[in-house]
């Protein structure tokens, strides 16, 4: 247990390793000290608002997983999906081929871009079959 009787407001606390981070909002400051000595204390940041919560990025605290990316193959870009799998796309002015890996140039360079909410499309105008009105 570690006894932090100089810390009034603290807002948010972290551990790694050897250290214990925290924010503090009376004197805005985020600051760490060595948990089994209490020693070692220093400000690491000092601002003129108040610091928030703390999160360690670490390496080692990340998940252990597969980049489906690695293995789709894909020449250009490779987007993660929400179920973890990779899918192939292609910057504007390049196509899709139908292996579903390989970026080609637009035979046509007109196409027509596309922008939901949730989705950007480039579809090439050449992919797009005519409709004749009614009656011809």
């Amino acid at each position: 247990m570690l006894q932090l009787t100089e810390i009034k407001s603290s807002f948010s606390v972290a551990v790694f390793e050897d250290e214990v981070f925290w924010s503090d909002m009376k004197t805005r400051t985020v600051q760490r000290v060595t948990k089994t000595t209490g020693k070692n204390r220093a400000v690491l940041i000092k601002r003129s608002e108040q610091p928030g919560g703390l999160k360690i990025m670490h390496e080692v605290l990340q998940p252990k997983s597969s980049n489906p990316c690695l293995e789709a193959g894909c020449s250009h870009l490779c987007l993660l999906s929400a179920r973890s799998k990779g899918s192939c796309h292609c910057p504007a002015g390049l196509l899709l081929a139908d292996d579903g890996i390989t970026c080609v140039p637009l035979e046509e360079s007109a196409f027509l871009f596309l922008v939901l909410p949730t989705v950007i499309m480039q579809v090439p105008l050449h992919s797009l079959t005519r409709m004749s009105p009614p009656g011809l």
